[in-house]
C-alpha cells in the first residue's frame, strides 16, 4: 500500500500498523482527501473469489 502519488509501495501487517498519510497542521474545514493505491502478489492458490479487509483508523495529535 502507498499513498497516491508516491512512489514506495509498503508491505502490509497483521500486527503492525502502516502509517500512509500525516499531516501537521489541522485539517482543512471540509476534510482532508486521502487517497491510497494497492499492489497485491497473488500466490499460487486454485481459482476461486478471495477478500480482504483493510481498516483504516484515524486519529488526532
Amino acid at each position: 500500500m502507498r499513498e497516491h502519488g508516491t512512489s514506495t509501495f509498503r508491505s502490509l501487517s497483521t500486527t503492525d500498523p502502516v502509517r500512509v498519510y500525516d499531516k501537521p497542521l489541522p485539517s482543512a474545514p471540509g476534510g482532508d482527501g486521502i487517497s491510497n493505491d494497492y499492489e497485491v502478489d497473488t500466490p499460487s492458490v486454485p481459482a476461486g473469489r478471495y477478500t480482504m479487509t483493510i481498516d483504516y483508523v484515524a486519529t488526532a495529535k
